[in-house]
């Protein structure tokens, strides 16, 4: 299931993330990531490191602290 998740997230990257970025949303509307890695390479990251569970739940609070009154920086899982 790990393995699943994990291609689904690089597909969202490949596939998904340049169409909307690029062609439905202008950049205006979606900045470029304010931290490194990107949410979707911490999910990979943190699933990899800790787990289908645990990781998920990282991932999920990653992507909540992702806002515009939030700090920006490195954030590694």
């Amino acid at each position: 299931m790990t393995k699943v998740i994990i291609k689904a997230i690089r597909y969202y990257q490949k596939i998904f993330r340049p169409i909307v970025r690029h062609n439905i949303l202008p950049t205006l509307l979606l900045p470029d990531c304010k931290f490194y890695p990107t949410c979707s390479d911490y999910a990979v990251e943190a699933i990899k490191k800790y787990g289908l569970g645990r990781g998920s739940l990282r991932a999920l609070s990653r992507i909540c602290r992702c806002n515009p009154l939030s700090s920006a920086g490195v954030d590694m899982p």
